[in-house]
């Protein structure tokens, strides 16, 4: 295993965009699209094609003050199309609003060295790939008397993707909007390896 930060930053794009395609089929059909075409994917056109609420491209929720404001506005959108971290200034695609707050956060925990940009982007990423299987999987509905289904594991899949980055318990509860200790129950049926219930 390599500890190259470029070469971390290559592999969890691969992983997210991986996941995202296997759950989203309006995503797998647009960038096919793409891939046959010259025209550019259209991240509105591929979220509202999700069902989601969006905000315009190019605008940037960096003010602490309209962060608060947009989450807790009824009728705001669920999901920014673009967004530029405080401190790093790192810039990141397709959001959930709520997720807006605590990432703004992240950022001042981490130090400001290459090492602490690096730690927050795959992070992020890990939190922004867990958002988005378990919008489309409810993990809510899993049943832990049951084996688990092919959802449920690429759940795990993501966990100990977001576990072996860093991320923490409390922030994967977050996004998978699941109580801490069924993501746990979750982590021991999927994941392999236990070296991750050292770091929660």
């Amino acid at each position: 295993m390599t500890d190259d930060p470029s070469s971390n930053l290559r592999g969890l794009a691969q992983f997210k965009r991986r996941l995202t395609q296997q759950t989203n089929p309006v995503l797998k059909t647009a960038m096919a699209g793409a891939a046959c075409g010259s025209a550019q994917v259209s991240l509105r056109a591929l979220a509202e094609g999700l069902g989601d609420n969006v905000n315009s491209v190019g605008k940037r929720w960096n003010s602490s003050d309209y962060v608060s404001e947009l989450v807790e506005t009824e009728d705001g959108p669920d999901l920014i199309e673009f967004w530029r971290s405080p401190v790093f200034r790192l810039k990141f695609y397709n959001v959930p609003t709520f997720l807006l707050p605590r990432l703004s956060e992240m950022a001042e925990e981490h130090p400001t060295t290459d090492f602490g940009r690096t730690a927050y982007y795959e992070r992020v990423h890990c939190l922004l790939v867990l958002a988005s299987i378990s919008k489309g999987t409810d993990p809510a509905s899993f049943s832990l008397k049951e084996p688990p289904t092919d959802a449920e594991r690429e759940l795990g899949l993501a966990l100990g993707q977001a576990f072996h980055k860093g991320c923490k318990l409390a922030d994967v509860a977050l996004v998978t909007r699941l109580p801490p200790d069924q993501v746990v129950a979750i982590g021991k049926r999927t994941i392999r390896r236990t070296e991750w219930l050292k770091r929660i």
